[in-house]
């Protein structure tokens, strides 16, 4: 987007150079391609460096779920444990007290 907004800045400019002397007449049309086929290059790059970010986010998101996997289903039982105990579900016997009131 940037490089963009920076082509469309030197094609209006570049006129003006060439009036004031500052680049040669003819000049105008090379510079804007060396920068244009700058541009696709820099725009490759970013999508190649997003693309192995994201691929090594994943892969390390995987690996880290892979190496506690074990550790899960303990957690899973305490969270479940203290989920029950918070809604008055914790007493195991079908009686009719409040989780406040329960001994069990």
């Amino acid at each position: 987007m940037r490089d963009q907004k920076y082509i469309q800045r030197l094609t209006r400019d570049l006129p003006q150079w060439v009036e004031r002397g500052w680049v040669q007449r003819g000049a105008e049309q090379n510079i804007l391609a060396y920068v244009e086929s700058q541009h696709s290059s820099n725009e490759r790059m970013i999508i190649a460096l997003t693309l192995m970010g994201v691929l090594l986010l994943g892969s390390g998101v995987i690996t880290f779920f892979a190496a506690h996997w074990a550790g899960y289903e303990q957690a899973g039982q305490a969270a479940g444990a203290v989920w029950r105990h918070e809604h008055g579900l914790h007493c195991r016997r079908n009686c009719c007290h409040t989780a406040a009131t329960c001994r069990a």
